[in-house]
């Protein structure tokens, strides 16, 4: 029969934990950059392509009658006001 020692498998009080290799400090640093690049090369490409809040009607890929009808729709919208 095997005696586990609890005493054994916990960790020492004053045992501190590991530093971060520069390796694992430098991945992480490139994987937030890299976040950070594409975060704001996306809000830039929203908003320059206009966005929420653009004059211009979105057009759609579905072939939905439904979309069908609303993309009519704001086409019609879009001449109308070109018209002016």
């Amino acid at each position: 029969m095997h005696i586990i020692r609890l005493n054994a498998l916990r960790r020492a009080p004053d045992a501190r934990r590991r530093p971060a290799s520069s390796l694992e400090r430098e991945v992480i640093t490139a994987v937030v950059a890299l976040y950070l690049v594409l975060s704001g090369a996306m809000l830039v490409v929203h908003f320059a392509l206009g966005g929420e809040g653009s004059d211009r009607p979105t057009a759609t890929s579905s072939t939905s009658p439904t979309h069908a009808a609303a993309a009519a729709a704001a086409v019609a919208v879009a001449k109308e006001g070109a018209a002016r």
